[in-house]
């Protein structure tokens, strides 16, 4: 029986309304148990999903979906080189990642909430969280600390109440428990697809693609796409950035007409529909041999028209959008730390029945890998057919049942009989007519009877026990009933002209290596526009190709047999240290460390000049553990010229007014050797002073002639090398000076 792998767009993790929660979780019913699909979910809609989180809180629900993956009704793809659903989480919740989860109740800010979660993961162990739910770590104080945030330094406490709290903490022990029973079974898993086959089917090119769609009968369309075109060339290929822009741009714009606002409103929600919509169709792409509902192709060459997208498109987005109904808290909303419950439970399919069902059929994990063989076929094609054979398949399977079950009922009752004759020879020795005795009499024989019925079924393993027989017989009637009664849906109106046409068969790329969380900082840090400057090409010191699996074949084998750590080791406001994957002549990878200013702004050197003399100070340096003698410096900020930060500078540590504004001599790198933090010098006449002792270990302040400062030099009592380059700019840009 055709069997296909299918992506399901109705359980994005932003479909988050009751409504919503409730159609995701019967389209999960629909393709499993109706049609025998095989449904193959992204880790993010598993993890980062209301629809499933706020159902976790049910062991039946719980225990039933295992079961469904276990059966290989549902799968999760693999991505990227991210193997695992701990994986997934421990990379979504790193130290230093400012995550956005669409669903979940938790944010970033929340450090020793976060820190708790992968405690857990890492080691997976749920104690800890299970002493917070049960109050013998601190009670409600130590509750409240786990949710308290971090803003730029400042603690603050949560306004969520304890019982919120309790709530939230619970239903995430339930995810974790879920994740981490999941997790280390390979069998629930698919393979990614080859990067290559990735070329040209990313999220920004289906929004390329979708903006060059055209519904003149939609209203609405052509001030979403306006919407879209403004932010398109800055939001990259990330979903959550253009959700942030469109929300900016929706706050930048608001009018106080109310009118107008409603309007302007309802375009950039439809802009996010679309959004979302173009981020499922890259989720879908993504995954190998899922049957689409169009012809994938088209969207390499849009130029040459895309019908059975379009098609597809619009059919998604009506039902994306449906008719614009709660539109305002389903798009633009807040991020919220608020766990709301899903209490409609009842509407929620019956997947106890599904597993049931399944079980007729024989579905095994063999038979979910048994798709896309020849190619893979369009999701309409043969689709009515699929119905009629799963329902048959089902039907046969409860016919069978019922026979087996009849024929051990029948088989029990001739047991019963005999045991009958029995009990009538021991009546006739016995007075039975006590009513104590008659009860004894009769249970033994129906012990005896259950037995012998088991004894056979050792022997005869299609024999049930009377009990089971009995117990089956009525369930295979009820599920027999249930599956007659259910008709088969008519496929809905093909979007492509020729579904017989299939796509090429994917071949799985198995991940061999995953980088460790530094190699992955290391390849966001290096991949950010901002840090291009960082990369530049050498020949001298090529850094190796991170993407390729021999580099990473080398860095791995390195990192276990010699501890050689790749990667962004640390990250501070101050600095960034590196340590690069260079290849040397031969092709061979070692490590070379260096250290960026995580600012990318040159530091300030300045050179205090009063009546002729120059200001030193001398004070404590961490680095060298003693004082040291040198001009102040310091950092730049990215919202200063360097030269605010220069005089920003003299305020702080010599409280001075500047004469003149500062003049720059020149820029100077103290240590090319290990790192590539530069600095602009620059010379300020000052009109007074005074020395802060103890600002940042300040000791004390000297007022040098020229003639005193090389002497100083000469002796070595200053070996600062910004103070020395700061020496040699002032003797170069004034010559006029005494020199050395």
């Amino acid at each position: 029986m055709l069997q296909k792998y299918v992506y399901l767009y109705e359980l994005d993790s932003v479909r988050d309304t009751d409504e919503e929660i409730i159609t995701g979780q019967k389209a999960i019913y629909r393709e499993i148990v109706e049609y025998g699909n095989t449904v193959v979910l992204t880790f993010n809609q598993f993890v980062d999903s209301r629809g499933f989180f706020s159902l976790f809180d049910g062991e039946e629900y719980r225990n039933n979906l295992i079961s469904l993956f276990e059966k290989g009704c549902i799968r999760i793809s693999q991505y990227g080189d991210t193997r695992t659903l701990v994986q997934y989480l421990l990379n979504s919740i790193e130290e230093s990642k400012q995550f956005i989860y669409s669903a979940l109740p938790l944010k970033f800010t929340q450090r020793r909430l976060t820190a708790l979660l992968r405690r857990s993961l890492a080691y997976s162990d749920l104690s800890e969280i299970q002493s917070y739910l049960k109050g013998t770590i601190g009670g409600e104080s130590a509750i409240r600390e786990l949710f308290e945030e971090v803003h730029d330094g400042t603690v603050t406490e949560s306004s969520l109440s304890k019982g919120e709290m309790m709530e939230i903490l619970t239903n995430l022990y339930h995810l974790l428990s879920v994740v981490l029973r999941l997790s280390p079974e390979p069998q629930i898993y698919i393979c990614p697809k080859n990067p290559e086959e990735l070329h040209g089917f990313h999220f920004r090119d289906y929004l390329h693609a979708a903006m060059l769609l055209s519904y003149p009968q939609d209203p609405l369309w052509n001030r979403a796409v306006r919407c879209l075109q403004a932010i398109i060339s800055i939001s990259g290929n990330n979903r959550s950035v253009y959700l942030r822009e469109l929300k900016q741009a929706y706050e930048e714009q608001k009018t106080a007409d109310p009118v107008s606002a409603q309007s302007e409103r309802l375009a950039y929600c439809y802009a996010e529909a679309i959004v979302n919509l173009c981020y499922n169709y890259a989720c879908e792409a993504s995954i190998c041999n899922t049957s689409k509902h169009y012809c994938i192709a088209e969207i390499l060459h849009p130029e040459n028209g895309m019908p059975s997208f379009q098609a597809d498109f619009r059919l998604r987005l009506e039902e994306t959008w449906h008719g614009g109904i709660n539109a305002a808290h389903r798009f633009l909303k807040e991020e919220s730390n608020v766990f709301l419950e899903f209490k409609d439970v009842d509407r929620i399919p019956n997947f106890r029945r599904a597993i049931r069902l399944l079980s007729y059929g024989k579905k095994s994990r063999e038979d979910a890998d048994r798709v896309a063989q020849d190619g893979v076929p369009r999701y309409e094609f043969q689709q009515e057919l699929q119905g009629r054979q799963q329902k048959r398949k089902i039907l046969a399977a409860v016919g069978k049942g019922l026979l087996l079950s009849l024929v051990c009922i029948l088989l029990a009752c001739l047991v019963e009989l005999a045991m009958t004759a029995a009990q009538n020879l021991f009546d006739a020795q016995w007075d039975t007519s006590k009513i104590s005795f008659q009860i004894w009499d009769t249970l033994l024989f129906l012990y005896l009877t259950e037995a012998i019925t088991s004894l056979l079924n050792r022997k005869i393993n299609w024999l049930l026990p009377l009990s089971e027989g009995l117990r089956s017989l009525g369930q295979l009637l009820a599920d027999g009933w249930i599956t007659l009664r259910n008709k088969i849906q008519k496929p809905e109106k093909a979007r492509c002209t020729n579904v017989r046409e299939s796509e090429p068969v994917s071949a799985f790329f198995p991940i061999r290596y995953v980088r460790t969380e530094a190699m992955t900082a290391y390849l966001n840090f290096k991949s950010n526009p901002a840090s291009s400057h960082a990369f530049g090409p050498c020949a001298a010191y090529p850094i190796a190709d991170l993407q390729k699996v021999s580099v990473l074949q080398q860095m791995t084998r390195q990192e276990e047999l010699l501890g050689v750590h790749y990667g962004l080791i640390y990250r501070s406001i101050y600095h960034t240290v590196l340590v690069d994957p260079v290849l040397d002549s031969q092709g061979v990878l070692y490590p070379y460390e260096r250290i960026l200013p995580t600012e990318p702004e040159d530091g300030v050197v300045i050179i205090p000049e009063i009546n002729g003399k120059y200001i030193l100070i001398t004070q404590y340096r961490h680095a060298l553990r003693t004082t040291q003698t040198g001009f102040p410096r310091g950092f730049s900020n990215l919202d200063e010229a360097p030269s605010e930060s220069a005089l920003r500078e003299l305020s702080e540590e010599l409280h001075a007014l500047p004469a003149s504004p500062p003049a720059l001599l020149g820029r100077i790198v103290p240590d090319s050797g290990s790192t590539s933090e530069r600095a602009s010098v620059f010379l300020v006449s000052l009109s007074s002073w005074s020395l802060q002792t103890g600002h940042e270990g300040i000791v004390s302040a000297k007022a040098l002639s020229l003639q005193e400062l090389i002497a100083f030099i000469k002796e070595g009592r200053i070996e600062d090398g910004f103070t020395l380059g700061a020496v040699a700019l002032l003797q170069a840009v004034h010559p006029d000076l005494t020199p050395f």
